[in-house]
């Protein structure tokens, strides 16, 4: 299976095939702050060293020297980036991008959105865990945010590309189904189910989505393919590394930390500490394993 299969446009056979210590970056995720307006119940937050807002000279000088190195994509996510005060002054320095995407609870109003979409964004996953508004106050610990939730998705669905993330836990799992079909109707491009990191690795009641939902969305088709083959959604662990070289031209930034990506199993390992160094370490290979100093 080719990499551009899977539905990921940042994924390719390219690209791996091509990685090497002075590949440009590829694509990139900054996490901007913690704060969020949800209370989503299966959110464990930042671990404790990565947590608060990112200070707007640190981020600008990060994003700079991405920039520098020939980033591609860059992704803005929180806690809920929409909180960031600064956020609409990094859209603008991430121009020279391909792609500029942001990571969303949805909760902002589609006016805030638009104006993020003037400025360059032209990518937004979105959170949607229930097809019904009486669950989704108890999976986002807010009140009376479906309707707005929902009209912003199908609003945005028309302009630009939209994906959905479905965060399962033993609360939603048995409306799986349901929920998949609410947000292909809503006509988005991608449907990614995530299991919660606290509910294990298993995505239960896949085998009951339509499959002709699956032929419109690659992402969703993977992933249920996979668990109905018994590879778990999250399976990547931190000493995974000669698994995957994206790590040398993807990273993440939280707190004071570069993260290889941000998928590893439980808290993760910091790649290198970024105060005082904002671009790549140096890699070495050692055995089969690509390690950063």
């Amino acid at each position: 299976m080719k990499l551009e299969d899977i539905g990921f446009y940042t994924l390719s056979d390219q690209r791996a095939e091509s990685l090497s210590v002075i590949s440009p970056m590829s694509r990139c995720e900054m996490i901007l702050t913690d704060r969020c307006n949800f209370k989503c119940p299966y959110c464990r937050g930042m671990r404790p060293d990565c947590r608060g807002t990112m200070p707007f000279n640190t981020a600008s000088a990060v994003l700079q020297q991405w920039l520098d190195q020939g980033l591609e994509h860059i992704r803005f996510s929180g806690g809920e980036p929409t909180l960031y005060p600064w956020l609409d002054d990094l859209v603008k320095m991430a121009e020279p991008c391909k792609r500029i995407a942001i990571s969303t609870n949805g909760s902002a109003s589609l006016e805030r959105y638009l104006e993020l979409m003037e400025l360059g964004v032209d990518d937004f996953s979105i959170s949607f865990d229930t097809c019904c508004s009486v669950k989704c106050g108890t999976m986002t610990g807010a009140r009376n945010q479906f309707e707005n939730l929902v009209y912003n998705i199908r609003e945005l669905a028309k302009v630009t590309y939209v994906t959905l993330g479905v965060v399962l836990t033993d609360e939603n799992v048995n409306q799986l189904a349901n929920t998949v079909e609410y947000a292909d109707d809503m006509g988005v491009a991608d449907i990614r189910i995530i299991p919660a990191a606290q509910e294990g690795s298993v995505v239960r009641g896949v085998s009951s989505i339509n499959p002709d939902i699956l032929e419109r969305h690659p992402i969703l088709k993977y992933r249920v393919n996979n668990t109905l083959q018994g590879v778990p959604v999250r399976s990547i662990q931190w000493y995974d590394s000669h698994r995957c070289y994206m790590p040398v031209d993807d990273s993440v930034v939280a707190g004071d930390y570069h993260f290889p990506c941000d998928i590893p199993e439980g808290a993760g390992r910091p790649h290198w500490g970024y105060r005082g160094q904002h671009a790549r370490g140096t890699y070495q290979v050692v055995g089969d394993s690509r390690y950063v100093s």
